[in-house]
């Protein structure tokens, strides 16, 4: 007997509640030759024919289209027509290369330099169509980030145009989509209906379901819009950050969509030798959930027990073998979630279980096996700042550069300034690009860091001695006057800098502005006593001498 298999073409609101049910029911994954995620028309008919072999992508195009680590195995793979294709259409913002359709968000995560500034994305973007491309690569050979940028790189964002795809354009792609994988085994899901904060709806993402429900309709074909169910759950508990993210589904929304789409999709379709799922009964205290709270109140030796319990009378309950994988591995028992997560069943159980494999193998210095698990997880767009970390931690030890940088920066634009993790990632993209002599780009990253965390002492320290450098007596007064967080140290080394180089009044106001003449180091009080009168004995010199400038200099500070 074989399980009836399904090939999801869309995003992670349909693989994940895919993924999430199988073990649950009895299906399987047919994701041979599925390079990534896609949101338009273009780009699922685009997948489809590459997954049966009736297109190629060029090699300088793929790192945009396909998912992050995931090429060679997309390459060499191989597809098996599946029972039933679910194909997800979510937007008609198409962007291309040369006509190949690629991933929105696969563009902006490779050239996340480049896109990390709004006013530099905006210019882009006005310019993305094929008549202003020439104007636009004028614009951007004189832009620093761009022409940091290798060679080939420039040449592929220069060739990036965006237009929207027309209603009528998408239904005759969705035609193409029904012809080459088959009339009965296709069924379109639509992106959901979410309101925003002011409770409205998002027009054009209103306009486009109703248009992928009506194209269906006329090709006689499903169409599922998960928006009723959304409804009916609630948009709170439907869509993740309690409703306010209109992107993600939480995982409860995930496990009513996959029991809705089983019951008309799947089961439906299954032949009489396809094996019937059998489904434990569980008190209400045994289930998941109620356990799961438990652990998180603190409740650690009774939420044991009862996963145990569960374990014992049914060991290869998903929900279940993932929740004690990840107990063990917060008792710091790594290699018994790791053997706990071994078998198949356990980690096709989706993100969640995943991401315990990727921690257990991070806290044992597996940092290949991490940084994989990690960059699979980026790829699938789960992006959470302990995964950023790890890929960034993990590439680092193994030698990507260029990879950990990237991840670092990426770690501290998605982190609240206020938290650790936003500093360590400054810190380190700091400390890397020093190390690499590249003081152009660590100048615009202080600056960066600088907009989000104005105190950020390093980058101040760093700016101090490029303008030092630089003889810049207007800007160093200027920086003088902020209110740096530095230690007590770092500070006074600062000022002494500065008044070796003879910046005497941006010394002493820094030294102000840092508290160092209410400082409890003695040696500190001592230096700036010394060094007071020392700018006195030399103000009143260079006074007498006709040096007006310096003396007013010395004498005010």
């Amino acid at each position: 007997m074989t399980a009836f298999t399904i090939a999801p073409i869309g995003t992670c609101r349909i693989h994940t509640p895919l993924r999430d049910a199988v073990g649950r029911y009895p299906i399987k994954l047919q994701l041979g030759r599925n390079y990534g995620f896609v949101h338009t028309a273009a780009e699922a008919l685009q997948q489809a024919r590459f997954m049966f072999g009736q297109s190629d992508i060029p090699a300088d195009v793929q790192r945009l289209i396909f998912r992050p680590s995931n090429g060679e195995q997309a390459r060499r793979g191989t597809h098996k027509p599946a029972d039933l294709y679910m194909v997800e259409l979510s937007s008609r913002k198409l962007l291309t290369i040369d006509g190949h359709p690629i991933q929105s968000n696969y563009l902006v995560r490779y050239f996340s330099e480049f896109f990390a500034d709004r006013t530099r994305t905006r210019a882009f973007w006005s310019m993305a169509v094929a008549d202003r491309l020439a104007e636009r690569r004028a614009q951007l050979d004189q832009d620093p980030v761009f022409k940091s940028l290798n060679a080939e790189d420039r040449d592929l964002l220069a060739r990036v145009v965006k237009r929207d795809q027309t209603d009528e354009e998408i239904e005759q792609e969705m035609r193409q989509l029904v012809e080459l994988l088959g009339r009965d085994k296709v069924v379109f899901v639509t992106h959901v209906n979410a309101h925003t904060p002011d409770n409205v709806p998002i027009e054009q993402r209103q306009q486009l379901i109703a248009a992928i429900a009506a194209a269906a309709q006329r090709i006689g074909v499903p169409c599922y819009d998960p928006t009723p169910l959304m409804n009916k759950l609630g948009q709170a508990e439907a869509m993740e950050d309690g409703g306010l993210d209109l992107t993600h589904y939480t995982p409860a929304f995930a496990e009513r969509l996959y029991t809705d789409w089983f019951k008309n999709f799947v089961r439906p379709r299954m032949s009489s030798s396809t094996p019937q799922v059998s489904v434990p009964k569980l008190g209400a205290e045994e289930t998941v959930e109620r356990i799961e709270k438990l652990w998180d109140s603190g409740e650690l030796r009774e939420a044991s027990r009862r996963v145990r319990d569960v374990l014992r009378r049914y060991p290869s309950l998903p929900d279940h073998v993932v929740l004690f994988a990840r107990i063990q591995e917060e008792l710091g028992d790594y290699e018994g979630s790791l053997a706990l997560l071994g078998s198949a069943d356990a980690l096709s159980s989706g993100s969640k279980a995943e991401q315990i494999l990727m921690r257990n193998q991070f806290k044992l210095g597996r940092h290949d096996v991490a940084y994989s698990l990690a960059a699979g997880l980026l790829g699938d767009e789960i992006e959470t700042p302990e995964i950023v970390r790890i890929a960034a931690v993990s590439a680092g030890h193994l030698g990507y550069v260029d990879e950990s940088l990237g991840n670092w920066k990426q770690l501290f634009r998605i982190s609240e300034p206020t938290d650790a993790m936003a500093l360590e990632a400054a810190d380190t993209v700091l400390s890397l690009l020093q190390t690499g002599g590249d003081m152009e780009s660590a100048i615009r990253w202080v600056h960066e860091v600088r907009a989000a965390i104005p105190n950020y002492g390093r980058g101040f320290a760093v700016l101090w001695r490029d303008r030092l450098l630089a003889g810049d007596r207007d800007a160093l007064r200027d920086l003088a006057g902020e209110q740096p967080k530095l230690e007590e140290g770092d500070a006074l080394e600062l000022v002494k800098e500065a008044s070796w180089r003879g910046c005497i009044m941006a010394a002493a106001t820094l030294a102000a502005s840092c508290g160092l003449a209410k400082s409890e180091n003695e040696e500190i009080s001592a230096w700036l006593q010394s060094q007071s009168a020392t700018w006195a004995e030399e103000g009143n010199r260079a006074l007498e001498e006709g040096r007006l400038r310096d003396a007013a200099e010395r004498i005010c500070a």
